[in-house]
């Protein structure tokens, strides 16, 4: 992460030190300590580095798989499992167009 380029990528899109950027919902699923730690450091580094506000959503599993398959969720921790080592398990998830709705844009 280079903060110094990021601030700079967001003043030339017009968000210079953060100011009119949109806020942030970082959905999160209910599960461990080590889960809400790592999303209140992201929360954090980009308040800190960019001053971009985040809020931490803690969903129940139901409703955040639901906004995951549904797409809906405009940012997500996700943590990912491999049921057996092929590259087509490792590869889907990048596919634009497949459920995870990967775009590296």
């Amino acid at each position: 992460f280079d903060a110094d380029t990021a601030q700079k990528l967001l003043a030339d899109a017009g968000f210079a030190n953060g100011d009119g950027f949109p806020k942030l919902e970082l959905a999160l699923r209910q599960e461990t300590p080590l889960r809400q730690a790592v999303a209140d450091a992201v929360a954090s580094e980009l308040k800190r580095n960019l001053n971009i506000d985040v809020t931490i959503n803690n969903m129940d599993r139901k409703t955040y798989m639901a906004g995951l398959n549904e797409q809906s969720l405009q940012f997500a921790m996700v943590s990912y499992g491999f049921d057996y080592v092929d590259a087509s398990n490792f590869l889907s998830v990048f596919k634009t167009d497949g459920r995870h709705n990967w775009n590296d844009a």
